[in-house]
C-alpha cells in the first residue's frame, strides 16, 4: 500500500450568529505537501466579543505552518523553547496586523489547535499544538484517545487566546511519534460540544472512528462536503448554538 495522507475540514456559522446576522468567527486551515510527506490542519476560534476576531483565526491558523517547518528539527529536539518563540512570532504578526488596522491586538483574540505532520521513514513525527476551549482527538492502529483537552479561563465562559500574556504558558505542544497510520480529529469548542465527554475527559469512540472511516476511503472533497452536511444537519447543530468546525488528517500507515 502506497502513503496517503489526507487533511480536510469544514466550518458552519452557530444559530446565534445567525441570528445576529455575524458571520462564523471560526478558521480552519489545511496544508499538505507536494510529496504527500508532510501535512498541517489547524483550527481557531475567534472570541465572540471582539470584532475582529475573525482576522485574528484566520491568521493563527496559518501562522504557526512556516515557523514549524522552518524550526522543525529544533522543534521535534526542544519543543517547549520552540513554542515560546512560536508564540512571539504569532504576537509579533497579530500586533502588526492590529496596527496596520488602527486596533487593539485584543481585537484580534483567537484560540488555536494545530497537528502537523511529517514522515519519517516508517514513522509519522507529530507536532500537536493547543491554545484554548477545543479538543483534539488522536487514533492510532485502532486506539482512540484525547490528546488536548479544552482549557478554560479563570471565570465560566472564559478561555485563552493567542493575544493574551498567558499565551506562551497556557499553550501546549507536544511532540508524538506514530508507527502505523495515524489520524487526528481537532474541534472548535462548539463541535467538540457533541463529541468531547467532560465528565470522564474522553470522547464519543463511535463518532470519531466514523469520522476516521470517511477519511480512509473519501477524497478530500468529499470528506468536506461529509464534514459541512453533518455541521449543518446533524447532531452538531442541536446540541450547541455556537460555530462548529471539524479538521482532520489521517494516514494510511
Amino acid at each position: 500500500m502506497r502513503y496517503r495522507v489526507v487533511v480536510a475540514g469544514g466550518s458552519v456559522r452557530g444559530v446565534i450568529h445567525e441570528r445576529e446576522g455575524k458571520e462564523c468567527q471560526d478558521s480552519i486551515f489545511t496544508w499538505r505537501s507536494k510529496d504527500k510527506l508532510e501535512a498541517y490542519v489547524a483550527v481557531s476560534d475567534g472570541a465572540g466579543s471582539y470584532k475582529y476576531s475573525k482576522i485574528g483565526a484566520d491568521l493563527s491558523v496559518r501562522l504557526p505552518l512556516d515557523f514549524i517547518r522552518n524550526q522543525i528539527n529544533l522543534f521535534l529536539v526542544n519543543p517547549e523553547e520552540m513554542k515560546c518563540m512560536m508564540v512571539d512570532y504569532i504576537q509579533a504578526k497579530l500586533l502588526n496586523t492590529s496596527v496596520n488596522l488602527g486596533i487593539s491586538m485584543k481585537e484580534l483574540s483567537a484560540t488555536l489547535h494545530f497537528v502537523y505532520l511529517k514522515r519519517y521513514r516508517k514513522i509519522n513525527k507529530c507536532i500537536i499544538g493547543s491554545l484554548g476551549d477545543g479538543v483534539i482527538i488522536a487514533e492510532n492502529e485502532g486506539h482512540i484517545s484525547v490528546v488536548a483537552h479544552p482549557e478554560k479561563g479563570e471565570f465560566a465562559n472564559e478561555t485563552y487566546f493567542l493575544t493574551m500574556d498567558q499565551a506562551k504558558k497556557k499553550m501546549n505542544v507536544c511532540v508524538k511519534e506514530y508507527k502505523g497510520k495515524v489520524g487526528f480529529i481537532l474541534l472548535s469548542d462548539g463541535a467538540a460540544e457533541s463529541i468531547y465527554i467532560r465528565k470522564t475527559r474522553s470522547c464519543n469512540h463511535k463518532y470519531c472512528s466514523q469520522i476516521f472511516r470517511w477519511c480512509d476511503y473519501y477524497s478530500k472533497r468529499k470528506i468536506e462536503k461529509i464534514i459541512k452536511l453533518n455541521l449543518e444537519d446533524g447532531i452538531f447543530r442541536k446540541v450547541s448554538p455556537d460555530d462548529c468546525s471539524i479538521g482532520v488528517l489521517r494516514t494510511s500507515k
